[in-house]
């Protein structure tokens, strides 16, 4: 084992007879560079290089099995840390690579079975988290990924447990995958708390506990789904707490609590939804509080406690149902204070206690249904600033009312004990507390009282001689019972009243004379079966209140061709809600709808999406342009622009989307003001500002210098010369091969001989432009055979000679001045007066064209 070597310095090899590496061996090694672990080694134990802040990577041997506590604590430096192939680690200890400040990713090996506590906590760099193909892993520890700058993580199958804050502050964190076939049972406290980059999560169908503040503050998240067949029990405290973009969720059945706070300001919630046959218990503390979207809640039948402050505020929220044979029995303080659009409300039998200011400020409040007799406790102001006239509805028999004709500042309307209403035709119908609990042989047309409030099961079941159902105003109605008009035959049409907000299980089965039927947009839940059989029914509209289509649900409307939604897809469509309906059957869609999916296709329907047509809305052109210039003009829905005019004149469309439309100004305008005028498909005209034409503003070159030579690429920089047209050096034209705003690019002609050319260069209008001199000269410098050629200098002057070179044509360049003569000897030299001692000159030396020297000369 080593036990200890705080001061060793550069690389430290251990040698092959070591089994362990002891705890504190190499603490606060501040000079240790670089260490070799051998195969030999089984574990590293506590804080054993703890501190090593210049200990940059390290490879673990596949012999070790575990990685104890702050192993690697404080390694400042470590940027890589590679598991051998076949590993054997087992285990990765507390805080083993807490604070790694360097290290940016890390593959995990697949025997690894836990992460304990803080692992790579505070590791701020760490981007990458992978998992061995067929990782063991069971358990995350509390904190082992927290403040890291993780993006995106794939949890393994095997996982059943993350613990608390195990990612909590991962900002960067926009993607949580579980392995399919996950037996993950608890998420922890605060394991995703602010990962508000996180935009959707599904949860493992195993989970069966999301633990307090889970996923708080998780800004960005808009997607939450339980996996089919979800074991969940329990949300905690908080757990979505602040999750202002979740538009919907669906609470899986399995649900028995959700904590206080849960949905605490969960801002963009417009659909709450429970699975049928939740055993949900209690609905906590501020659970939706603020939830200021909400439109509608169904509560199940199994919630026994809803908590204080529960919907506070939720000022959208226009419908509350509590299931039949509802087992309530507590509406806490303020649970439903300030619900500002709520009308009406039934308080099932079974509740005995609502608190002080329940319903306080529910200002359009004005029916108040009770199904038993009066809560036994009622807190002071509980139903205090509610509508004006506020009743409330009770059975013929209630009791615990009062004799007053108030109670608890609501007027008390209570039901006439039994009463029979006659029908159009014959026969009759009876109401009981307000209830149609049945009828007798009722033919022609039934008027039901506004006093009812539901329409019980069975109704007017095989009332075969039943044509129509109308409604008086001021319905209170708020149910249509299982079965209420089943094989009511000759029924053809029903107009629903807006406070309905349930249609029962197989409500109109069989109703086969049915052409047309209104759904208010208050109704919440289509029963299963609800209109199956209906034969007659080619049509129907769909509100955008209804989260709830049961199955079968249309089953059988053998006629039925379109159905029109007025909002995003339901919540929950069950199977074959729509079989065997009309051939060709429509599902007929806004242009902005969600939940439809991507297909062509929905739950059979074909879907018929709308098209948008909102006007543009065009933001005024500022700023000045050009003739002959794009033009883009911005604003909505700009893609249903079909003409644009600046002046009078068309601006042809070169690209159009959404958010813009571009157009080239017409070439021909003067400079000047011009109004922009834009036309929509539908002829519309819409105003787009005003351009600015102004004059081009001409090129202007950089004078070209240095050397080129014939056939070479040259680039004339300067401003605007994307307006020149031609470019000659020497009076012969350079053929352009690019032209951007900041340069042109040509090809000297190959024809040039050694010399200095003129650059003029000509634009779009016609200007001439001076472009500096191109210096051409011979390529590369060509070896002198048998002959010889060099250049020096004495007593201030250059000298250039040449031998063996007699009869052709030498061309030299000193200093930019360029020479040139025949020669008339074997042996000639040549020479030029300098201004100075001590310059360094380029000299470039030619023979017929071949430059075959060049070479820096120091005068003296």
């Amino acid at each position: 084992m080593v036990t200890g070597n705080s001061s060793c310095e550069g690389a430290a090899v251990i040698p092959e007879t070591v089994t362990s590496i002891g705890r504190n061996a190499f603490d606060d090694a501040i000079f240790l560079t670089s260490i070799t672990i051998p195969n030999s080694v089984t574990s590293i134990e506590e804080s054993a290089f703890a501190g090593a802040v210049r200990l940059v990577t390290v490879t673990i041997p596949n012999s070790v099995t575990s990685i104890e506590k702050y192993a690697f604590y404080r390694n400042a430096g470590l940027k890589t840390v590679t598991f051998a192939a076949g590993s054997a680690l087992r285990s990765i200890g507390a805080g083993a690579f807490y604070r790694a400040d360097s290290l940016t990713s890390i593959t995990i090996p697949g025997r690894v079975t836990s992460i304990e506590a803080r692992a790579f906590m505070l590791s701020p760099f760490l981007a990458t988290v992978t998992f061995a193909a067929g990782s063991a892993l069971r358990s995350i520890g509390a904190g082992a990924f927290e403040w890291t700058n993780l993006d995106s993580i794939t949890i393994p199958n095997s996982v059943t447990s993350i613990g608390n804050y195990a990612f909590y502050n991962n900002s960067s964190l926009n993607t949580v995958t579980f392995a399919a076939g996950s037996a993950l049972r608890s998420i922890g406290a605060g394991a995703f708390e602010n990962a508000t980059k996180l935009g959707s999560i599904t949860i493992p169908n195993s989970v069966t506990s999301i633990g307090n503040y889970a996923f708080e503050d998780s800004t960005s998240l808009t997607s939450v789904t339980f996996e089919t067949g979800s074991e969940l029990k329990s949300i905690g405290k908080a757990a979505f707490y602040g999750v202002t973009k979740l538009g919907s969720i669906i609470i899986p059945n399995s649900v028995t609590s959700i904590g206080d706070f849960a949905f605490y300001k969960a801002t963009s919630l417009t659909s709450l939804t429970f699975e049928t046959g939740s055993e949900l218990k209690s609905i906590g503390m501020r659970a939706f509080e603020n939830a200021t979207k909400l439109g509608s809640i169904t509560i199940p039948n199994s919630v026994t406690s809803i908590g204080n402050y529960a919907f506070k505020n939720a000022t959208s929220l226009t419908s509350v149902t509590f299931e039949t044979g509802s087992e309530l029995k507590s509406i806490g303080q303020e649970a439903f204070y300030g619900v500002t659009k709520l009308g009406s409300i039934t308080i099932p039998n079974s509740v005995t206690s609502i608190g002080q200011e329940a319903f306080k400020n529910c200002t359009s409040l004005t029916s108040v249904t009770f199904e038993g007799k009066a809560p036994t406790t009622v807190g002071t102001d509980a139903f205090s600033s509610v509508g004006n006239d506020a009743v409330a509805n009770i059975g013929s028999a209630a009791t615990g009312f009062g004799e007053a004709t108030t109670w608890n500042g609501l007027t008390i309307v209570q039901a006439a004990e039994i009463s029979s209403v006659d029908c159009s035709a014959g026969g009759s119908f009876t109401i009981t507390d307000n209830v149609v609990t049945g009828s007798t042989d009722c033919a022609g047309t039934a008027i039901i009282p506004n006093s009812v409030t539901s329409i019980g099961n069975f109704a007017f079941s095989n009332a075969t001689a039943l044509t129509s159902v109308t409604f008086e105003a001021g319905s209170v109605l708020t149910s249509i019972g299982d079965a209420a008009f089943v094989n009511a035959t000759s029924l053809t049409s029903i107009t629903i009243p807006d406070s309905v907000i349930s249609i029962g299980d197989a409500a109109f089965v069989n109703a086969t004379s049915l052409t047309s039927i209104t759904i208010p947009d208050s109704v919440i839940s289509i029963g299963v079966g609800a209109f199956s059989g209906a034969t007659s029914l080619t049509s129907i509209t769909i509100p955008d209140s209804v989260t709830s289509i049961g199955e079968e649900a249309f089953e059988n409307a053998t006629s039925l061709a379109s159905v029109t939604f007025e909002g995003n897809a339901p919540g929950s469509v069950g199977s074959r809600a729509f079989g065997n309906v009309g051939a060709d059957a429509v599902a007929n869609i806004g242009s902005a709808a969600t939940g439809f999916g991507e297909a062509t296709t929905w739950n059979g329907l074909t879907i018929v999406r709308a098209e948008d047509t909102t006007l543009p809305t065009v933001t005024p052109v500022t700023g000045e342009t050009n003739a002959g210039a794009t033009l883009v003009i911005k604003g909505t829905n700009m893609d249903r622009i079909t003409e644009v005019k600046i002046g009078g004149t068309v601006a042809p469309i070169t690209a159009r989307t959404t958010t813009s439309v571009t157009v080239t100004v017409p070439a021909g305008l003067a400079v000047g003001d011009y109004t922009i005028s834009l036309t929509t498909d539908e002829a519309t005209l819409l105003a787009g500002g005003v351009a600015k034409v102004v004059a081009l503003a001409p090129p202007t070159a950089t004078p070209v210098s240095g050397d080129t030579n014939a056939g070479a690429t040259l680039v004339i920089k300067g401003t605007n010369m994307d307006r020149i047209t031609e470019v000659k050096i020497g009076g012969t034209v350079a053929p352009i091969t690019a032209r951007t705003t900041t340069s042109v690019t040509v090809t000297v002609p190959a024809g040039l001989a050694v010399g200095d050319y003129t650059i003029s260069l000509t634009t779009d209008d016609a200007t001439l432009l001076a472009g500096g001199v191109a210096q051409v000269v011979a390529g590369e410098v060509k070896a002198a055979t048998n002959q010889k050629v060099n250049a020096g200098s004495f007593n201030t002057y250059v000298a250039v000679y040449a031998k063996g070179y007699k009869g052709q044509t030498l061309v030299w360049k000193i200093a930019g001045k360029w020479f040139s003569t025949i020669l008339t000897e074997d042996y000639q030299v040549f020479q030029r007066k300098t201004i100075a001692v001590g310059l360094e000159v380029k000299v470039d030396l030619f023979i017929d064209g071949e430059r075959l020297l060049a070479k820096k000369v120091l005068t003296r």
